[in-house]
């Protein structure tokens, strides 16, 4: 969610709404309210059933589990967090998780601009195979 801010930039006690967003490949929706409530996500969502990509608010760990992702960007703060934990021990083990979620970042974005055509084809041949041997 994003802060909407009023006349001069005054958000502080003066006007204060927030950015709904959906978006999809096609699409992307906003809805401006004034509150963050339950009320205001079921307007936005309407009817939809799909998969939420969301942070750790209250209201949106009520979503199926099955149908709900944690968002990236929050994930990635938590581990730089914990990565400064005063415990060596997990201080190490967040710097693994920050390592690894930083990993899998940069080979999504290799996924999404073509690098992985090659390992991608592989994977279909291979799959290919398997159902070929399963006849």
């Amino acid at each position: 969610m994003w802060r909407l801010f009023g006349p001069e930039g005054k958000a502080a006690g003066k006007i204060r709404e927030y950015i709904w967003v959906m978006v999809s490949a096609f699409a992307a929706f906003f809805l401006i309210d004034p509150s963050r409530s339950k009320e205001a996500f079921l307007k936005l969502i309407d009817n939809w059933h799909g998969i939420l990509v969301s942070d750790e608010y209250a209201l949106y760990c009520t979503w199926p589990a099955e149908l709900r992702q944690a968002c990236l960007a929050h994930l990635l703060r938590a581990a730089k967090k914990f990565a400064q934990d005063p415990d060596p021990d997990r201080a190490c083990s967040g710097k693994r998780l920050y390592k690894e979620l930083c990993r899998l970042t940069k080979l999504n974005r290799e996924t999404h601009r073509g690098r992985m055509a090659g390992i991608e084809h592989e994977t279909e041949r291979a799959h290919q195979q398997a159902q070929d041997q399963g006849r």
